[in-house]
């Protein structure tokens, strides 16, 4: 429980960071914040062809300058947030927090 508390407040405090970058990026072109995207393949609240479809335009977008800082991730998972992912996003936090 503490755990998942944790990694809560770390995804929120990632995800402020990411917005203040999303507005500096606007205002100065050529910075690209870090991206981590994770989803179930089996979400029943994301058609996979949208999903597909956002990963392919997300990803395109940093294979032009910075493709080390966007990682999309499709698991054959429906919508949780298994230990795996929550190891793949606190490893990601401390790589780019």
């Amino acid at each position: 429980m503490w755990t998942e508390v944790r990694l809560k407040s770390a995804l929120l405090r990632l995800r402020l960071s990411q917005e203040a970058n999303h507005r500096r990026a606007r205002k100065e072109p050529g910075i690209s914040p870090p991206q981590l995207v994770i989803n179930g393949a089996k979400d029943g609240l994301f058609g996979l062809d949208g999903v597909g479809a956002s990963f392919d335009k997300l990803n395109a977008s940093y294979k032009k300058a910075v493709p080390e800082k966007c990682r999309t991730r499709l698991y054959d998972t429906p919508y949780e947030f298994n230990s795996e992912m929550q190891t793949e996003a606190w490893e990601w936090l401390r790589r780019w927090m």
